[in-house]
This record gives C-alpha cells, sequence and structure tokens, in this order.
C-alpha cells in the first residue's frame, strides 16, 4: 500500500514504488550485488511502459561495484518503435531513496500503440548494451465499475472486458485534509480480489471498506475520528492489461524472483519490463436510459479519466 503526498515529483515516486509492487520483486532492494569483473550484466531495467499514458518512466541502473555511490549516467536510453523504426532518446532523472539508495530514472512522451512491439536499449559510451523488447496489448473496453448502494464504503465490484493478462487492479483515493492544505493519493491493489467471471466479464470484488480503513489508520486509530480529519474527494479504479510476456509473480517461488537471472526479459541485464494498457474509471456507477420507461436504466462504463496520481 502506498501513503505518498501529491508533490512535485510524486509521479516519478509513484510509478517506481508501482513498479515495485505491480511485479513483485525483491530486486527494487537491489538484492544481486554485481562483481567488478561483471562481463555477462551490465544494466537493471524495470519498469512498465503504458500506451495509455502521455509520459512513460523506466528505472535504467548500470551493474556496479557500489551500489550506495552516484552512478555516473555516461550512457543512453533509446525506445525504438520496431515497426516504424522511429527511436526516441528517454531523458534521466536522478532519484535518491532510503538508505542512500540512488536510481536513474528515465522518461519519454513518445506515443506507443496497442498490438506494437518496441525495444528498450541502454547502452554505454564503450558500446556495451542491455536490452529487451516489448509488445503491447491490445486495447480493451473501458471497465465497468459496479457500486454498492447499500453502504457508503462496502464491496464494490469492477467488470473488465477482453483482458487476457490482467496485470493489476487498484482503487485510488484522492483526500482533503481538513487541517493542512494537502490533498494526498492513496491507492490500494485488489487484483487479489478477482473472483471469476459475471456476464463474460472478469469480476473483481473490492472491499472498499478495507481501503478506508486503511486510510483512517494513517491518521487516526478510531475510523469516526479519521473521517471528521478529512474528506474524500475523488476515487477511482485503475486497470492494467498485459502484454505477451506478461508473469504472474504470486505464482512463482520467491526464491526464483530473487536470483539475478531468475526472472528477467533483459537481454545482457536483469530486470523486467512489460507492457501495458491502463484504464481509469471513477469508482461509481454510470446509468442509461434504454428507452423503456418501465425498466430500469442500463448500468454502463463511466467516462474514463486521467488518474489522480
Amino acid at each position: 500500500m502506498l501513503f505518498k503526498s501529491v508533490q512535485t515529483d510524486f509521479l516519478v515516486k509513484y510509478l517506481i514504488l508501482v513498479i515495485c509492487s505491480l511485479f513483485v520483486i525483491t530486486s527494487c532492494d537491489e538484492s544481486f550485488e554485481p562483481l567488478k569483473e561483471n562481463d555477462r550484466y551490465f544494466f537493471s531495467i524495470y519498469g512498465y511502459l503504458d500506451a495509455s499514458a502521455d509520459t512513460n518512466w523506466l528505472r535504467v541502473i548500470p551493474l556496479r561495484d557500489n551500489i550506495e555511490k552516484l552512478p555516473d549516467v555516461n550512457f543512453t536510453v533509446t525506445l525504438e518503435h520496431l515497426e516504424s523504426g522511429d527511436i526516441s532518446f528517454m531523458t534521466d532523472s536522478l532519484f535518491t531513496y532510503a538508505g542512500g539508495r540512488t536510481a536513474t530514472n528515465f522518461w519519454t512522451t513518445m506515443e506507443l500503440f496497442p498490438n506494437h512491439s518496441y525495444r528498450i536499449v541502454a547502452e554505454r559510451e564503450d558500446g556495451i548494451q542491455s536490452s529487451v523488447v516489448i509488445e503491447m496489448p491490445d486495447d480493451f473496453p473501458t471497465p465497468i465499475v459496479l457500486e454498492d448502494f447499500d453502504t457508503e464504503f462496502g464491496l464494490d465490484s469492477v467488470l473488465i472486458d477482453g483482458v487476457e493478462n490482467l496485470a493489476d487492479v487498484r482503487t485510488i483515493w484522492k483526500i482533503d485534509e481538513l487541517f493542512s492544505q494537502r490533498t494526498p493519493v492513496f491507492d490500494f491493489p485488489h487484483l487479489q480480489d478477482t473472483t471469476g467471471f459475471f456476464m463474460g466479464k472478469r469480476l473483481v470484488e473490492m472491499e472498499t471498506i478495507d481501503d478506508i480503513e486503511s486510510i483512517s489508520r494513517f491518521y487516526s486509530s478510531d475510523i469516526g475520528e479519521a473521517l471528521e480529519l478529512i474528506n474524500i474527494i475523488h476515487k477511482q479504479v485503475w486497470v492494467a492489461s498485459a502484454g505477451p510476456g506478461w508473469l504472474f509473480f504470486p505464482d512463482i517461488d520467491e526464491n526464483v524472483v530473487a536470483l539475478p537471472d531468475g526472472i528477467s526479459n533483459v537481454e545482457n541485464g536483469t530486470g523486467y519490463v512489460i507492457g501495458i494498457i491502463s484504464k481509469t474509471v471513477p469508482l461509481q456507477s454510470c446509468f442509461e436510459e434504454n428507452g423503456d420507461p418501465d425498466e430500469d436504466p442500463d448500468i454502463v462504463a463511466c467516462p474514463e479519466e486521467d488518474p489522480l496520481w
């Protein structure tokens, strides 16, 4: 669970945390410490490329003998659209995390397309490189939210159609702190709540009361007291579909995940990169009149939104 305030660099830090939680990879803590004489692994590349996003970020780190020191950014990272041959040089940003660990995050605004392939290449000045090829999934219909109308926060559900590899389902909550000027954003994973199929669509039943309880504990041990300190500005559901090559990490032995080459699709490097398409909708039900005054209106997908983070 993420408890992150909206700050200038929030998007960057959020995406790096999402990468860790989305793929459940222990290597976000750099469990693999390369040797000085390393002629096999050159870069660590982690993240995902989202065809629905305006800007995409990847974490790229040169594997080095001392992971505490600042890495020299004497390398380039490119993103190539294999169908057209177009190449984007990704822009670097250096970040320092808890414990003094550093990471170089690279971003691009290159437009990405469903069902297309892309190559990421991290290359040193001497020509040594690590690379990974990813395929984007097909687009899918906007998810439909089934809101629990019996209680303010209960068992809300989302119906997801046209997704072969369901990579992530999250609720996103934007909060107004009545005692400050801050509007922090919280998010909670719900992929584990996938219960099967309903009307031919994947069904994810989200106990949003648990989300509220978690947010409340951040402010007070008493839910009632906490809800007097905050207002919920808006709430959303974020759904991600992954392309070919997606691995469902909870099904894989954690010892295998921890190995440098146990779970990786990076050539001459470590890490894991996947292509996704995401959809974000408000956490509420939307309806459309069906033309019959004697029948209830049909439940439909709400208009898509930009995610709050």
